[in-house]
């Protein structure tokens, strides 16, 4: 593939939103997901609230554009913020598998390869793919995973990290596939929304810290994907930031709500950790 950022690049050590907790570096972005329009207006706002990432999130395969991504990257990178991109959800309808997991559409498959170019073309950092709706250690696992491993060899051409978002699948079975890969330019993203629904958020960054690089926050109760403020739902926050930390975790958090405003929560909550003297990281 070999293709060269459009536009420039902004080091993570230049970024005055870099957040230091003894020692560790924590970065917050925001998914464009939920934020509707993306105007220059409203990333001066977000980056007022001391947020330094912006993540181009593409819903639906129709949805990859190359020309959307880099008028939102140009943005974004004219206000130093850094850029992940996460590729469009590949399955048409909740709990069935994608074609190309189903029955190995090769069309499937380049799309996410459009993605990964785009996020190449664009000096995205990062590239966040769904897992899909399979029988763990099934063949349609092992299509799915062959896919992404192929995925992760072009990242890692690029400086790319390709990460797969557990929406379907337990943590501990993500972290066990990933590590069979035996990719270094493949990881993890934990979602804790998503965790929460079947084991504590807090646990799942225990598990999945041998090949966490990505995380997004948001708050549910528990039952389903509300993708709720943090601090509106279920999930122990105290724990989930003092996690972070112990398991010395330097890397994005990205939330994945309406309102960016709510990264002010999770400041606060980081202030109370680090001041926690019993903390031991």
């Amino acid at each position: 593939m070999s293709l060269s950022p459009l536009i420039g690049f902004s080091p993570k050590h230049l970024r005055s939103e870099v957040i230091v907790y003894r020692g560790i570096f924590l970065e917050f972005g925001i998914s464009t997901c939920f934020m509707g329009n993306i105007s220059e207006s409203l990333l001066h706002y977000i980056k007022e609230l001391g947020i330094s990432h912006v993540e181009i999130c593409f819903v639906r395969r129709t949805d990859v554009s190359r020309s959307a991504a880099i008028k939102i990257a140009k943005m974004a990178y004219k206000m130093d913020f850094g850029v992940t991109i996460h590729a469009p959800f590949m399955y048409e309808f909740m709990g069935t598998p994608s074609l190309y997991v189903h029955r190995g559409s090769k069309q499937d498959v380049k799309v996410l390869m459009r993605s990964l170019e785009i996020a190449a073309i664009a000096g995205a950092e990062l590239l966040v793919v769904h897992d899909e709706p399979f029988r763990p250690y099934s063949l349609e696992s092992r299509i799915f995973f062959s896919a992404i491993s192929e995925l992760a060899l072009e990242g890692e051409k690029e400086g790319i990290v390709v990460t797969v978002e557990n929406c379907w699948q337990r943590v501990g079975y993500l972290v066990k596939e990933i590590e069979s890969c035996g990719i270094k330019s493949l990881g993890l993203c934990l979602d804790l929304g998503h965790a929460n629904i079947h084991m504590n958020p807090a646990e799942a960054i225990r598990v999945a810290s041998p090949v966490l690089c990505h995380v997004h926050i948001h708050d549910n109760r528990g039952k389903s994907d509300e993708h709720l403020p943090p601090r509106r739902g279920t999930i122990d926050w105290y724990a989930v930031m003092s996690e972070l930390l112990k398991i010395g975790y330097s890397g994005i958090c990205i939330l994945e709500v309406n309102e960016p405003n709510h990264v002010l929560t999770l400041k606060g909550i980081l202030e109370e950790v680090s001041e926690n003297c019993s903390l031991t990281l």
